[in-house]
């Protein structure tokens, strides 16, 4: 992996030439995984407004109530996007970790879903207690 900066004006600039930002927007965050994801055609971007810009222009207490109400709304907004993400970076792990853990195992699974040296075990266990009954049966019937 190679990491490359880009200048923040330099990267607004080329998104409104292409036409994904309206000049008064700015990105606040791009979903990470869409972007590396390849099933999927698109990517999800966050923007907003540029007069909301900087939702850290200022420690909490130097805020007003209403940049303050603002400041929050937007870290809502920050939040449920990163959880998103958060979630699907979690979903590809545990899909992953089954993947490994199936693979590691060794074991096919039959149509039941049945690991195939279980079912082969229990089928020698029923077997020996079929014989089992057949040898009983016949020492019955003499």
């Amino acid at each position: 992996m190679i990491e490359y900066v880009i200048d923040k004006v330099d990267l607004h600039s080329l998104l409104r030439a292409v036409g994904v930002l309206q000049n008064d927007e700015q990105i606040l965050l791009v979903n990470n995984i869409d972007l590396r994801d390849y099933r999927k055609k698109q990517v999800s971007i966050l923007v907003d407004n540029v007069k909301n810009g900087n939702i850290y222009r200022a420690p909490f207490e130097e805020l007003t109530e209403k940049e303050l109400e603002n400041t929050l709304s937007h870290l809502y907004a920050f939040e449920q996007f990163l959880l998103r993400e958060f979630m699907q970076v979690h979903q590809h792990i545990s899909g992953g970790q089954e993947e490994l853990k199936k693979r590691n195992s060794k074991a096919s699974v039959n149509q039941d879903g049945i690991p195939l040296d279980i079912e082969q075990h229990l089928s020698l266990a029923l077997q020996n207690i079929l014989k089992q009954d057949k040898k009983n049966d016949s020492q019955d019937t003499n």
